[in-house]
């Protein structure tokens, strides 16, 4: 995905997918699956709808998830597109794929951070969030969520989900200049 190379990042990309093409109709049948059991679960539940259930225990309001939408569309989705023409312009392509989404547009940048550098843009970057949140990302780096180490189950990428008696969570740190580290939040 992030080769320099067009001609690598496109047959990869359409390697992947004739892989996948393959698993469609088992993919799509799961999917269909799902979809019927929380379209039955919200009909149960007396939910107006599946998106009226799968938001009530966020404690999102549909108001508030509509505006999300809305602003994805009309504020952020321009800028993508404007983003996806300079891309294409600057990397000389005939044409923007979904192949050349994550090509570099400088192939020698490289970033270099400390991590507690990165500690502190990730605090600030969150603060948007609310002081509950700010709080849990203060502790997570004040009580030793952190693996600083390479660690079995950790991987690079980020995500959050919520169990029943946890919230994990992942945030990686990769150190470029020295020895690569990995910096994983689990709770």
């Amino acid at each position: 995905m992030s080769s320099p190379s067009a001609t690598v990042r496109r047959n990869s990309y359409d390697s992947f997918n004739k892989t996948l093409n393959q698993y469609k109709h088992t993919f799509a049948a799961a999917y269909a699956t799902q979809v019927n059991q929380v379209v039955a679960m919200s009909r149960l539940r007396n939910y107006d709808s599946v998106t009226d259930m799968l938001l009530h225990d966020q404690q999102v309001t549909r108001e508030m998830y509509d505006n999300q939408l809305d602003i994805i569309q009309e504020e952020l989705a321009p800028h993508m597109r404007r983003y996806a023409k300079l891309k294409k312009r600057v990397l000389g392509l005939d044409k923007m794929t979904n192949a050349d989404l994550k090509a570099p547009l400088d192939r020698d940048y490289k970033i270099e951070t400390r991590y507690e550098e990165a500690a502190e843009t990730v605090q600030k970057a969150l603060e948007i969030m609310g002081p509950e949140y700010s709080k849990m990302i203060k502790t997570a780096l004040s009580e030793r969520w952190v693996d600083y180490a390479d660690n079995v189950g950790k991987s690079t990428g980020a995500f959050c989900s919520r169990g029943h008696y946890l919230t994990p969570l992942l945030m990686n740190f990769r150190s470029i200049k020295a020895i690569p580290q990995q910096i994983s939040f689990t709770r």
